[in-house]
């Protein structure tokens, strides 16, 4: 139980953190950082130490993990009796997931940049469904977009923008908020 409290505290600190550092008009982005500099330490096994990941996390959001934040972390996403943690998972817990509504939200998002329903939209698309004034949006919002299609060729789908609001959503934390940046740059 003591661990859970801690880990709590732990991606909260770090979640707001990444908040107050996101560059203006760019959120997302820290925490988009930040796992990028995380999934940089993986040794081919998809681990690092717990160490590793406490300066990395020290570095980006300047959160500094206490020693029982750390033990939380082994005793949480590590499967092997020693201190190297799972990434992914420990990724996975600092970004949370989208609620039910902001989930919503963003397919309504998808539908506008892509009313044919088809697999993939062009940057074009996802322009076309931006409100003016959402320029500066466009590229934050692109340059996140590759990232998470791998620089796919042939366009985005639907779980890059998942993917992309879900570290939005991260640093929000609100579903108000986040309708509130919704609404105000698509055309919802």
């Amino acid at each position: 139980m003591r661990e859970l409290q801690l880990l709590k505290k732990l991606r909260f600190d770090i979640v707001a953190q990444c908040a107050l550092v996101s560059p203006e008009g760019c959120k997302g982005g820290a925490v988009q950082t930040l796992t990028q500099k995380l999934l940089d330490l993986d040794n081919a096994a998809g681990r690092a130490s717990v160490e590793q990941i406490g300066s990395v996390v020290a570095l980006y959001t300047g959160v500094e993990l206490s020693v029982p934040q750390m033990d939380a972390v082994v005793v949480a996403f590590s499967r092997m009796n020693d201190d190297r943690v799972i990434l992914i998972e420990f990724i996975e817990y600092i970004r949370g997931a989208l609620s039910l509504r902001p989930k919503e939200l963003v397919f309504r998002v998808w539908d506008v940049c892509n009313p044919d329903h088809r697999e993939f939209v062009s940057e074009d698309e996802i322009a076309r469904g931006l409100r003016s004034g959402s320029a500066e949006v466009m590229g934050s919002l692109l340059d996140s977009l590759h990232l998470y299609s791998c620089g796919r060729q042939d366009g985005y789908d639907l779980v890059d923008l998942v993917e992309y609001y879900r570290d939005v959503y991260a640093e929000l934390g609100d579903d108000e908020e986040f309708e509130a940046l919704l609404r105000d740059t698509w055309h919802l």
